[in-house]
């Protein structure tokens, strides 16, 4: 069987992050083979090229009649016996040739909760698979032909941590400060503004904390908001070693607007740390509310800042809830179950 990938982007993302993983594991069975396209030269996860043939197709802004005519060169060329797209705008490049080579393609563009006009593509999508029942009643999915594939966490990601107080030092955070994180793109989904109130909040009541900004994106706006209290911010950007500075973490936060199942709530959890979220969507099929972590509508950043407060002032909340949240990781959310469900998908569809 031979799989044709296509994806805008393979910047530091979620969906991009799930993907990798899904071609590391289909890049160890005996009877797949895959190529990928991506429409951006923008690769954050170099280890893709180790796994199959890589074409990059530089997209111009809109549906760019040039990169169609080069997707459909590379297609002829790789002869693929289904297409598989995580992106809207790559599925709209793989309308023509469904067309012209009758092909089938499986559509994963549903990664959020929030209403995006992809009901144009259903049609043409044979299997859409989204990883958060959320996503699917957002976008009124079709039921007859979609299906939730959760996303995977593997455990080796976190086999071979960096020495906690060796990453203190280097960012320069002061002894005895408390650290509370989130990882998250700076993009419109993500609502970094009431993460920075929440901690400005933090702030008024305990003055010992460092807040991490960890992610993708233009920060400049926020690094401006902070800007009076440097000592108690680290914008960091797109890192590689996001694992380590979780792990250093005392809280980690997440606050969005609209969310499918986070694979930045994945990593907190499976490395046992209580979880402070707000947003929509997929949040609550991962996080049991007051047990692995706490849960909160878009916006409210004083009841965020109200339960990183508590977890702060309490060492044995914060591990008992960090623990709940790692076995339901463990459960429900390994890698190899991701991977041998994408599998049965691709055998049936055959």
């Amino acid at each position: 069987m031979k799989i044709l990938f296509l994806i805008d982007t393979l910047r530091a993302g979620g969906a991009e992050r799930r993907l990798v993983e899904l071609l590391k594991g289909l890049s160890k069975s005996n009877n797949i083979t895959f190529s990928i396209i991506i429409m951006n030269s923008n690769v954050h996860y170099d280890e893709v090229y180790d796994l199959c043939d890589v074409h990059l197709v530089n997209r111009h802004k809109g549906f760019d009649i040039r990169t169609l005519i080069k997707v459909i060169f590379l297609y002829k060329k790789i002869k693929p016996d289904l297409i598989h797209s995580w992106s809207g705008i790559t599925t709209y490049y793989a309308i023509p040739l469904k067309i012209l080579f009758r092909t089938k393609i499986i559509g994963s563009y549903i990664t959020g909760s929030r209403y995006v006009k992809y009901k144009y593509l259903f049609p043409f999508t044979d299997l859409i698979i989204a990883n958060s029942y959320a996503g699917l009643k957002a976008n009124l999915a079709p039921s007859q032909k979609s299906k939730v594939i959760y996303n995977g966490f593997d455990f080796n990601r976190i086999n071979n941590l960096r020495d906690k107080e060796e990453l203190i030092a280097e960012l320069i955070i002061p002894s005895g400060f408390y650290i509370v994180g989130m990882v998250a793109s700076f993009t419109t989904s993500k609502d970094y503004n009431s993460f920075i109130n929440a901690a400005f909040e933090v702030l008024k009541q305990i003055n010992n904390v460092v807040f991490l900004c960890i992610g993708d994106g233009d920060d400049s706006f926020y690094k401006q908001k902070t800007s009076t209290f440097q000592k108690h911010f680290r914008f960091l950007g797109k890192r590689h070693d996001v694992e380590d500075l979780i792990n250093m973490m005392d809280v980690c936060v997440l606050t969005t607007f609209t969310e499918g199942v986070s694979n930045a709530v994945l990593e907190y959890m499976a490395l046992q740390k209580p979880v402070v979220a707000s947003g929509e969507g997929g949040l609550s099929e991962i996080i049991e509310n007051n047990e692995s972590g706490f849960l909160f509508p878009v916006g409210e950043f004083l009841l965020v800042a109200e339960k990183i407060i508590k977890l702060l002032n309490n060492k044995k909340l914060k591990q008992t809830m960090g623990v709940k949240g790692g076995k339901i990781v463990e459960e429900k959310f390994p890698i190899n179950k991701m991977i041998t469900e994408y599998i049965q998908v691709y055998n049936n569809f055959l």
